[in-house]
């Protein structure tokens, strides 16, 4: 198509510089291989994410990451021992769930801009949840953005408690954390459980989504 995957800033240079110079030009390159041209620099996968003209690359990289590993582990992050997401395989998952990573960044961001927190916990958390009800999960982060019609028992009222408590040391509770009061939060809610207070601990066994 004539777009330029390798060189813009040899170009910008030569342009600010008004000298030319002479340089090999390949054509007819596949539109993806740029992922894996300068694979001895390191290009960051939010780097990616905007060559391919996403918005909010930063963003949208670390949910894309996010879901890759919880794919895999039912949690965020990987240990030493397991493997970590090649470029290739994080831009083969946004390829393949697009739609969905577009709506739920929008989505998520009234939350994340409330609240604080990581990205990647929201977009799981939301991802996760709308596979089960899709509007379940819409009325549940309505609700835990505007606070409407939420009264003390409430499973969302506990959870919004809770995020605003710890939103006051945005950036201070894990990922993981995060995502695991989501879920345990949605758990309740989807059980008509009175809750007062949300706990999770260490050792606690991992909660999912239901």
């Amino acid at each position: 198509k004539g777009d330029i995957l390798d060189g813009q800033h040899r170009l910008l240079a030569c342009i600010q510089a008004g000298m030319d110079f002479e340089t090999f030009v390949a054509s007819g390159v596949d539109e993806e291989s740029f992922v894996t041209i300068d694979s001895g620099i390191s290009r960051k996968f939010s780097d990616v994410v905007s060559i391919l003209g996403y918005p909010d690359g930063s963003r949208l990289s670390a949910m894309v990451r996010g879901w890759w590993e919880y794919q895999r582990r039912g949690k965020l992050g990987t240990t030493g021992r397991e493997a970590q997401a090649t470029t290739q395989e994080l831009q083969k998952t946004l390829l393949e769930n697009t739609d969905i990573f577009l709506a739920c960044l929008r989505d998520i961001r009234n939350g994340q801009r409330l609240f604080g927190g990581s990205t990647a916990a929201w977009g799981v958390a939301w991802i996760a949840c709308g596979l089960i009800d899709e509007i379940d999960r819409d009325f549940f982060w309505d609700r835990l953005e505007d606070g409407q019609n939420l009264s003390d028992g409430d499973a969302v009222y506990a959870l919004r408690r809770y995020l605003e408590h710890t939103g006051e040391n945005r950036g201070i509770v894990p990922p993981n954390i995060q995502l695991a009061y989501i879920i345990k939060a949605w758990n309740k809610f989807r059980n008509h459980e009175n809750v007062q207070v949300l706990t999770y601990h260490a050792s606690d066994i991992w909660p999912v989504p239901v």
